[in-house]
């Protein structure tokens, strides 16, 4: 059996991804989803990648497990890799409600549980029997007119209703645990998401134009704050966050201070490419940043000769080149659902950048010049001549050192 049979994949263990791609003219394919990849034509479990994020972070599995990892370490999980730009949680204590928060006719119980990272760090918050309202809350200092998003965790354990409000009880959302439900004349938006063994994420983005309380009350039903407990029946809480930013993040855990979590810088040197080029990049987008965000990007190290795919302020996907005579755009029509696994690939040529996402066609640019330099350097979740990230799972990503076809392109990305 001849060595070019082994090189090309066919018996590599390479994922079929990679293989795929690779019999499209791919160079360079990153899987994040099946940990495997294609270095300079060859097969390799080494993914070549530069991680700098100065400060912990957080991903989610495909079945919703919260996995924590260390300081300028890459989060891949087998849903991807996780790019983020950097985010602060405003709240302090945030797994911690025995401590700095009040809690009012309930009693909370640290630790009793486990949270869903795993660890046994989830509280427990019990209403009492007095016939009133129960609640615990976190005051802050926050400037007004400013867009937040309050975040956290919750589990039905007897009770099965978490009410939220971020501007001292003027608005609300409730949330049913048990209906995977949420309403209320919130003023703003909200979402409840499932997570394994009961728990759910919950959010209320809203803008805030008053002096910031958070309040969290527990209630048996979504009609009535007001009722006598049992001193039994409570929620589970765990992972209670503040963002001055018009989605949630990854969770980001604090203590006696706020707490940034840095922006995933990642990247990848790149050898023996040069235009024209294709790029390729499969992702899910975790939120609306309402402007332009990175997907994937070569360029020749200083950003100024660069080839990406991102997507707009408005949510199309674009490819655009830069750092020749004239820049090259091509922008598909339509918008880019956050959640929805989205393929996107382009094609940077003299007189031709092209763009694909799910099998349609932008227009092509016909007066597009290439950038002047070859790429050296791969860029993940990241774009453009300064840092704009993307808030998204890069489930694969590839350079093509060849121009595809528009039928190409559409087939790569159907």
């Amino acid at each position: 059996m001849s060595l070019l049979w082994l090189k090309r994949g066919w018996l590599t263990p390479g994922s079929q991804t990679l293989r795929t791609l690779e019999r499209f003219g791919a160079s360079d394919v990153w899987d994040f989803v099946d940990n495997s990849y294609l270095r300079a034509g060859v097969v390799t479990t080494n993914a070549g990648l530069t991680v700098t994020r100065a400060s912990t972070g957080y991903a989610e599995t495909s079945d919703g497990r919260l996995v924590e990892f260390g300081s300028g370490v890459l989060r891949r999980t087998d849903k991807g890799v996780l790019v983020e730009g950097a985010r602060t949680n405003l709240l302090l204590r945030s797994q911690e409600f025995d401590t700095f928060w009040i809690a009012t006719a309930g009693a909370v119980t640290a630790n009793a549980i486990a949270a869903p990272d795993g660890t046994t760090t989830a509280d427990t918050f019990v209403p009492n029997n007095t016939n009133t309202d129960h609640r615990i809350r976190q005051d802050q200092s926050i400037s007004l007119s400013t867009t937040l998003t309050f975040s956290i965790y919750a589990k039905a354990a007897g009770y099965g209703v978490v009410w939220i409000t971020m501007d001292g009880g003027s608005s609300y959302y409730w949330f049913d645990l048990n209906a995977a439900t949420t309403g209320g004349p919130g003023g703003g938006s909200s979402t409840i998401t499932a997570f394994p063994d009961g728990w759910y994420r919950l959010t209320y983005t809203k803008a805030i134009g008053a002096a910031n309380a958070n309040f969290i009350w527990v209630s048996p039903t979504t009609s009535s704050l007001t009722f006598s407990g049992d001193g039994v029946s409570g929620v589970a809480l765990w992972g209670a966050q503040v963002e001055a930013a018009p989605f949630a993040s990854s969770y980001i855990a604090t203590a006696a201070s706020t707490v940034t979590r840095a922006a995933d810088e990642v990247t990848a040197s790149l050898t023996g490419v040069a235009y024209p080029v294709s790029l390729f990049a499969e992702f899910v987008r975790n939120g609306d940043t309402n402007a332009a965000e990175g997907v994937f990007q070569v360029d020749a190290s200083s950003r100024a000769q660069r080839a990406n795919i991102s997507f707009s302020s408005s949510d199309t996907l674009s490819v655009t080149a830069r750092g020749g005579a004239n820049d090259g755009d091509a922008t598909v029509t339509g918008a880019i659902s956050v959640g929805a696994i989205t393929k996107g690939a382009g094609r940077i040529v003299v007189d031709d950048v092209q763009a694909a996402r799910a099998g349609t066609l932008a227009t092509a640019d016909t007066t597009a010049s290439v950038p002047t330099s070859a790429p050296d350097t791969v860029r993940f979740g990241d774009f453009g001549s300064t840092a704009n990230y993307g808030f998204l799972y890069l489930r694969r990503a590839a350079v093509i050192s060849t121009a595809l076809t528009d039928a190409q392109l559409q087939a790569i990305t159907s």
